[in-house]
């Protein structure tokens, strides 16, 4: 069961970008009620950046070069 595991959980999207302390508490609340393990962040990179990376990873191989110029691309 998902809840007895470290998870995950990644907050995108423009509702996250609010910088009202209270929203992002309640929203933190109710995923630890849900999965008390989790490990939670907000996204700070346009998720286009996981596409590329991923696609990367497809390619087969470390590309350091590449990577590094992605994050200082889009992050």
């Amino acid at each position: 069961r998902v809840v007895r595991r470290e998870v995950d959980v990644v907050l995108v999207g423009g509702v996250f970008r609010t910088t009202d302390a209270g929203f992002h508490e309640r929203v933190r609340s109710g995923i630890r009620r849900a999965l008390p393990l989790a490990r939670i962040e907000r996204l700070t990179v346009p998720p286009v950046l996981g596409a590329a990376l991923l696609g990367l990873d497809d390619l087969g191989g470390r590309r350091p070069a590449v990577e590094r110029r992605l994050r200082e691309d889009f992050g």
